[in-house]
């Protein structure tokens, strides 16, 4: 099972469904799409905190979100 990561959404086109996290780390910023959350929740708005998974088998090869779960602010 993958270890969940905390970040910050930093960006989010809400007419497209994607944006960026920011890592708790300060790594690269990770993409994530409208499609990894959750089911049943509200739409995701800037400085959302974030956990998340990296799928590495998925992207390319840097992993993108899966089971992402938002906290809000």
């Amino acid at each position: 099972m993958l270890a969940y990561q905390k970040g910050t959404l930093i960006s989010w086109n809400d007419d497209r469904g994607f944006g960026f996290i920011e890592p708790e780390n300060k790594a690269q910023k990770v993409f994530i799409h409208i499609s990894a959350l959750k089911k049943g929740g509200r739409r995701p708005q800037e400085g959302d905190v974030i956990h998340y998974q990296l799928d590495m088998d998925r992207g390319d090869g840097d992993g993108i979100p899966c089971e992402d779960q938002l906290c809000g602010h």
